[in-house]
């Protein structure tokens, strides 16, 4: 289910996967089940080794960012910011948060979006 996010290129977004791993061998793995088990492609996975969080890297120049972590969307320089609606989320609050409770609200957020702006 989650690879119908790479569908989001057809409307003309670049969509990425953007991980900070505490050591190598998880970002090892993370990469392997990633490009092996939903066969998305190398290029549009960025996956950092990190030892701790203020050392934490984001993409530049996001237009749409989903994360679950609120020192991420903290950090965000994004359009819109998506974050689970969840209680550990809901100290966050910001004109530019929106909350989701499942995959399909992310996407059609997302796809709705993109599309106003063609």
């Amino acid at each position: 289910k989650a690879t119908e996010i790479y569908k989001l290129e057809e409307l003309n977004a670049k969509v990425y996967i953007n991980s900070n791993c505490l050591t190598q061998e998880i970002a090892d793995f993370k990469r392997s089940f990633l490009s092996d088990v939903f066969n998305l492609p190398q290029n549009q996975i960025m996956l950092n080794v990190v030892s701790c969080p203020k050392d934490k890297r984001m993409i530049d120049n996001m237009f749409i960012f989903a994360d679950d972590s609120p020192f991420n969307i903290a950090k965000s320089t994004a359009k819109y910011n998506l974050v689970p609606n969840k209680a550990w989320n809901r100290v966050i609050y910001n004109e530019n948060i929106y909350r989701f409770d499942s995959f399909e609200e992310l996407y059609s957020f997302c796809k709705n979006t993109l599309i106003s702006c063609l």
